[in-house]
């Protein structure tokens, strides 16, 4: 048997407990299961439980694609306005806006 396996036998057991309505002493000793094995079981169980919930608490995400600028534009207080594009040389830039 597999560790996959092993794992859903045992969780299984923990249902059957959970359905019996008896306590785990009781449960346990009807079913040769050490009450130490049984307790760290019942924990792992809880994991499980727990992990399923917080899964299922996400929020959908929708991702918008950057927009690329391939243009800018300059409004200079005088009116003047300026439009470059992306392939505007950075010394230019800088010229263009020491202007004012």
């Amino acid at each position: 048997m597999n560790i996959k396996e092993l794992r859903m036998e045992r969780l299984s057991i923990i249902e059957q407990w959970k359905k019996s309505n008896k306590g785990i002493a009781v449960f346990c000793k009807e079913n040769n299961i050490h009450r130490s094995s049984f307790y760290y079981w019942h924990s792992k169980y809880k994991e499980t439980l727990t992990k399923t919930k917080k899964s299922k608490k996400f929020i959908p995400v929708n991702i918008v694609p950057e927009k690329i600028i391939t243009s800018l534009e300059v409004l200079y207080p005088n009116g003047v306005k300026v439009i470059l594009t992306d392939k505007v040389d950075l010394q230019m830039l800088r010229a263009i806006i020491n202007i004012y």
